[in-house]
């Protein structure tokens, strides 16, 4: 494969009128199929950016749940964010998401995935709960709540919290 890039007859631009071509006049923005900047592709492991924002919701949260009397809470056990056993709920995974009200929805998007995968390594079946610092839409919310997940957010100097309905 290097040997082949490095020859003359690998071109990455075949058609070269697309090469200077200016770009649309949508805004500024460009699909993914045609970004200028770096992509990121995954491969056979996973990205994880951890914010210091992550380490002070992840801190939050786990001091709400001891001061509610949840138990077995636990910080990055098999890789799960937290994980806790919750009087109503049961077992609970939680995926910590910090976010501004710009990124909610790509939030919980990615949570979904990362909970998943969690889930499918667990014992039994674990209740799965979305932890973001901003309150959600109604759109948001329900994202996650109709896909079975629950969904909790700072409120204040608390947390809110909504499960899905039959859970």
């Amino acid at each position: 494969m290097i040997a082949w890039l490095s020859t003359p007859d690998f071109d990455p631009v075949r058609d070269k009128s697309v090469q200077g071509a200016r770009p649309p006049k949508n805004g500024g923005r460009r699909p993914a199929s045609t970004a200028t900047g770096p992509m990121v592709r995954y491969m056979q492991e996973y990205e994880l950016v951890i914010s210091p924002w992550h380490r002070l919701l992840q801190r939050d949260f786990e001091t709400f749940l001891k001061a509610a009397g949840d138990t077995g809470v636990h910080a990055r056990p098999d890789r799960v964010d937290v994980r806790f056993r919750d009087a109503t709920q049961g077992l609970v995974l939680a995926g910590i998401t910090s976010t501004e009200p710009a990124t909610v929805r790509f939030a919980i998007r990615a949570a979904i995935g990362q909970l998943l995968d969690f889930h499918q390594r667990a014992k039994g079946n674990p209740a799965k709960l979305i932890v973001i610092d901003d309150q959600p839409c109604k759109e948001d919310m329900e994202l996650a709540l109709v896909n079975g997940f629950g969904i909790a957010w700072r409120s204040g100097k608390s947390v809110d919290c909504r499960w899905p309905k039959g859970r």
